[in-house]
């Protein structure tokens, strides 16, 4: 029985041949290009791999060497590399999942059966089977025998390759194989040895002798200053060969240097071709003759690219259509979302450019809710059917993600079982939590905005009986106060100027919601509640507002300020500000505690507290995004949802 030195097992993939398939990333390469995506695959060794952003210094690593090679530094645990024997016990001890082994041995028949669980998905969408890698023809042993073994259930084979191996590695895995996945990445051997290493004499020649026997899908990575300028050589190349059935644009993104940081390297960078060089490039093959395949066609229909609203600059948004699906690993599920609110607050304001750290260009959105539509061998706590909160996009080739819940599918973390399974678990991803049986899916995605106005209520230690002021009439001026009724205050107050909204707070069970505009802020409030206000919320972000919650509050009171608004440079007369009180900022949800609340949340929806129809007030499709911006900005409704 052979083995396989593998760095993941990837599940439920779109990418790598038709169908939805299992792709197998063999480690081991011997070429170095200078873009690399997969560089964890090109040592054929295992080795160590370091996420700085899940490193919380706590030690365990250092405790755990048994060589001296670890030390926590300044700047956090170090490795010498001199002194390291790669044993792995400091990634095994990480609670993190922070330190990590790049490479492991496994049999081809544990190996089988891990693939063959999903194989009815197999052959449900005419999918298979990939070796991928690094070079999977570096193992060509072992890669024969464990695609002899689908192959021979009737499964589909694909191995991906670079072609830089002695032809008799082809030999070894031809019958066994249905499909070669070809990476062509110049045409020139002095432009492949300048990035990659090595010439390309032998890969084409390979291909050509391949071509003859079997079918092949090229692939070219797309980079620029290095072979866009040959895309038409390396057409005229591929029209001589009889048997390629697709040939794919891949663009160029900087993953790889993400992960090559991870590994202590440092990989060069280069610029992302934007869709029309990409488009240009694929118009040029496709006069050719060639059977070009763009991110938005499809194959024995299963679709490899998905729709998302895409920001490329302040103010300029749009709908894309070659967003490349998201993959899984084993404790992930695959969503297909069905609605995603607009966040009037964090959502326009990356819209508009007015966040710090943007980068473009991006996914938007972080109010969807996602059904389950693939399952992670090691997911315990969802199943396919279920909804859930939040279901995310992960940075995708060619673009960042601010959470991407305006794109078709998302990606939700078993956070239970990764913790119990010490396997990196995110405290981010414990806000991915089932919506109950009878909400409705796209009204669901309420519940995320409810979850963090009710934690940011526990946060200012709202009690019972205390008499409560929301400044704001929008959704979440809304839900604090009536998030606040639920919770047992006393006198709630919803003040705003929006006769709509004021009438929603009023059905949700504000005990007075009035327009500011006819009523003063604060000598409405004093009427009403002579005998003072325990907690002040502004829930817009105003200077005004805030101002108005220093006169009304209370000795010992509370003013929460949850708003976005509020700018550095904001005129405030601090001299209102009472000697003896709480001023604290609930602007930022707190993962912990947003997941604690669930239960509490869903309890006042599902018993007719909390009618999520009051707050979710249009339901538009995400083709007619403009529309559903347009209402955000002219305040018209409270809630709105694109749906897909």
């Amino acid at each position: 029985m052979q083995e396989l030195l593998i760095t993941n097992i990837q599940r439920m993939s779109f990418h790598d041949g038709p169908g939805m398939r299992t792709t197998v990333f063999l480690k081991g390469c011997n070429l170095r290009c200078a873009w690399c995506h997969n560089p964890e695959t090109q040592n054929p060794q295992p080795e160590l791999i370091f996420r700085a952003q899940r490193c919380v210094r706590c030690g365990t690593c250092v405790h755990s060497c048994a060589s001296g090679a670890r030390t926590m530094g300044p700047e956090g645990p170090a490795r010498d590399t001199a002194r390291c024997v790669g044993c792995g016990r400091c990634a095994q001890a990480c609670l993190t999942g922070a330190i990590d082994v790049a490479g492991r041995r496994i049999s081809c028949q544990e190996l089988t059966e891990l693939v063959l669980r999903d194989e009815k998905i197999f052959r449900t969408t005419a999918g298979g089977v990939t070796c991928s890698g690094g070079e999977p023809l570096l193992q060509a042993d072992a890669v024969a025998e464990l695609l002899g073994g689908m192959h021979a259930r009737g499964l589909h084979t694909c191995v991906d390759t670079a072609g830089n191996v002695p032809w008799e590695a082809f030999e070894q895995v031809l019958p066994v194989t249905d499909l070669f996945l070809y990476d062509v990445k110049a045409y020139s051997p002095q432009t492949h040895r300048q990035w990659t290493g090595v010439g390309n004499e032998r890969i084409l020649e390979n291909l050509r002798r391949l071509a003859a026997r079997a079918d092949i899908w090229i692939r070219i990575p797309f980079v620029p200053g290095v072979n866009t300028e040959q895309i038409e050589d390396i057409g005229r190349f591929l029209t001589q060969l009889p048997r390629v059935r697709r040939v794919e644009i891949l663009p160029y993104h900087t993953l790889g240097a993400e992960k090559s940081a991870e590994l202590n390297r440092v990989q060069r960078q280069f610029p992302v071709p934007d869709a029309a060089a990409c488009e240009t490039a694929e118009q040029t093959l496709r006069m050719l003759g060639l059977p070009v395949t763009s991110g938005r066609d499809r194959k024995r229909g299963i679709r490899n690219r998905m729709k998302g609203l895409v920001v490329e600059a302040a103010g300029k948004i749009c709908l894309r259509e070659d967003l490349p699906l998201p993959e899984i690993d084993a404790y992930q599920v695959l969503c297909r979302n069905v609605g995603c609110g607009i966040c009037n607050g964090t959502d326009m304001q990356l819209i508009n450019g007015q966040m710090p750290f943007i980068q473009y260009p991006f996914v938007l959105g972080h109010e969807a809710v996602g059904q389950v539509v693939a399952v992670g061998e090691k997911v315990r706590s969802f199943q396919e059917g279920d909804y859930i909160l939040r279901s995310a996009l992960p940075g995708l080739p060619g673009y960042h993600s601010f959470w991407g819940g305006f794109a078709e599918y998302g990606v939700a973390d078993d956070y239970a079982a990764r913790l119990a399974d010490h396997a990196g678990a995110d405290i981010e991803t414990s806000t991915r939590q089932l919506v109950p049986a009878g909400i409705d899916p796209v009204e669901a995605t309420m519940l995320i905005t409810l979850k963090e106005v009710a934690s940011a209520l526990h946060r200012l230690r709202l009690q019972p009986g205390q008499n409560v002021v929301v400044a704001g009439c929008g959704p979440v001026g809304i839900a604090m106060a009536a998030l606040a009724k639920c919770m047992g205050a006393g006198k709630v107050v919803l003040a705003g100027h929006h006769p709509a909204r004021i009438a929603a707070a009023k059905r949700l069970g504000a005990d007075l919601a009035f327009d500011t505009r006819e009523q003063p802020l604060a000598d409405t409030v004093r009427g009403y509640m002579p005998e003072g206000v325990d907690l002040y919320i502004d829930a817009v972000g105003n200077p005004n507002l805030l101002m108005d919650g220093m006169r009304l509050i209370r000795q010992e009171g509370t003013i929460g300020l949850y708003g976005l608004g509020l700018r550095a440079d904001a005129a405030i007369d601090w001299s209102l500000l009472p000697h003896n009180c709480i001023l604290q900022t609930v602007q930022w949800p707190i993962a912990a505690q947003e997941s604690a609340v669930h239960d509490e949340v869903c309890g006042y929806v599902t018993s007719g507290r909390l009618p999520l129809r009051e707050f979710v007030t249009h339901k538009i499709p995400v083709e007619d995004f403009a529309e559903g911006l347009r209402l955000v900005r002219g305040r018209e409704g409270i809630k709105i949802a694109l749906t897909f």
